[in-house]
């Protein structure tokens, strides 16, 4: 295989990683590869042909023999002939590789306007200029040539196009096109296309399918805000009775327990890469549970019976505020992978959004009053309020929504109700964004 781009050259920027490339600024190196298949046997073959020609027309030239010289004439041109036909073919297919990197080059610049995106003849100058910032960084505290430095960067994708030459009866058909994106890091393919080299194919309808392809992934990543609010009401009960007896008398066991919370949740974040996120949190509430329960034959502790009255009151008064940065990225590093917000495009030309995000550990006082009269067991419990750490989180995805990832611009709202009458549960939850990329 002929590399159009020298591996020794890419290899050398793993030395010192482009400063710009990241999320936000990807670096994309489009590399071409040449595939001769059956065709390099077919060179050699050709080669021996003539290198075996041209020494028999030297010794037939030697012995003077016209009839051999003119058979050795005749089988060294046909094998020159072959041997350049065959050159030429390759050099076509360096060709159509060339193209259509242009062409893919050309396509991902067009869609794609955070990208940066380095061809061949670029190469050197950009080289030089990663060179020359590497330098410049060694002169800080920071090691250009660290171990952090010498990982692949996230925003570094390498776009190969591969032509594959074919061979039948001894000619060369048409060239089979492949281009791929691989993201250097994960070494995961966001894109490929082909072409299958007998013609009808648009080059330039093929390079603009795999631009769309990348910007389904987002390697120009949607920024902006994600509004979640939610306002709940819960009034839940649940009431038992049946009657006893005991003592040579009927009565009556009757329980009844119930709920009261009030809660509202702000959650004000911004995507700011593929799946990074910051932003706020504010959730307070107030939660009430009350027990309740009458037994006329409650059975005490040395086996006599009577009428108990038992009640219970727990109140919970909350509140959350600020994100979770417990995994937040290394060395002042602004990733949070606390909070994510990711959008999944559909091929129906719809879209969702998944939301995780956790809270910071917030305050909870919690008050109990517990008190029992009746035939015994009598309990009187008023103790001081209790303060807990208490956290919540936001896990869910939402959609779909109407948009492909050719939209420069995605913004809608979702309203959800979250009315439960099965459990007393009244409220709403609304969903805002606003997404933009280059």
């Amino acid at each position: 295989m002929i590399r159009i781009i020298l591996l020794s050259l890419l290899m050398l920027l793993c030395l010192a990683p482009c400063a710009s490339a990241s999320e936000l600024e990807p670096v994309l190196f489009v590399t071409g590869v040449v595939d001769k298949g059956g065709l390099a046997e077919a060179q050699a073959e050709v080669a021996r042909q003539r290198k075996e020609a041209a020494a028999q027309l030297e010794q037939a030239l030697a012995e003077d023999d016209k009839s051999a010289q003119t058979e050795a004439a005749r089988q060294l041109a046909q094998a020159t002939a072959r041997e350049e036909s065959l050159a030429q073919a390759v050099a076509n297919a360096i060709q159509q590789v060339q193209t259509f990197g242009a062409l893919l080059a050309s396509a991902i610049k067009k869609e794609l306007g955070c990208a940066q995106v380095i061809q061949e003849h670029e190469l050197t100058a950009f080289m030089d200029r990663q060179r020359e910032m590497a330098l410049a960084k060694a002169g800080t505290d920071a090691d250009p040539l660290d171990g952090d430095s010498m990982q692949e960067p996230e925003g570094e994708y390498e776009v190969k196009v591969t032509g594959t030459l074919s061979l039948s009866g001894g000619q060369t058909g048409p060239v089979a096109l492949v281009a791929t994106c691989i993201h250097k890091k994960t070494s995961a393919v966001l894109a490929s296309v082909a072409a299958s080299g007998g013609g009808g194919e648009s080059l330039t309808g093929l390079a603009d399918t795999f631009a769309g392809q990348l910007a389904r992934f987002e390697v120009c990543p949607y920024l902006g805000t994600v509004s979640v609010t939610s306002d709940l009401t819960k009034t839940p009960q649940s009431k038992a009775e049946h009657p006893v007896y005991c003592n040579q008398n009927d009565g009556r066991y009757y329980r009844e327990d119930k709920e009261h919370s009030v809660t509202n949740q702000r959650w004000e974040l911004e995507k700011t890469g593929r799946r990074a996120a910051s932003g706020d949190v504010s959730y307070t509430g107030v939660e009430q549970y009350d027990e309740l329960e009458e037994n006329d034959c409650y059975r005490c502790a040395s086996g006599g019976e009577g009428r108990r009255m038992y009640t219970k009151k727990i109140t919970k008064n909350f509140t959350i505020a600020g994100l979770s940065e417990e995994s937040a990225g290394k060395k002042g590093e602004t990733v949070n992978k606390d909070s994510r917000i990711r959008i999944r495009f559909l091929d129906s030309g719809v879209y969702m959004l998944k939301i995780d995000a956790v809270s910071k550990n917030g305050s909870e006082l919690v008050d109990l009053n517990e008190k029992a009269t009746g035939a015994c067991d009598a309990i009187d419990r008023d103790p001081p309020p209790e303060k807990k750490a208490r956290d919540t989180h936001l896990n869910g995805e939402w959609g779909p929504f109407r948009g492909s990832p050719l939209d420069k611009r995605l913004a809608d709202t979702q309203e959800e109700p979250l009315d439960n009458p099965d459990i007393g549960e009244t409220g709403k939850r609304t969903l805002r964004f606003e997404l933009k990329r280059k």
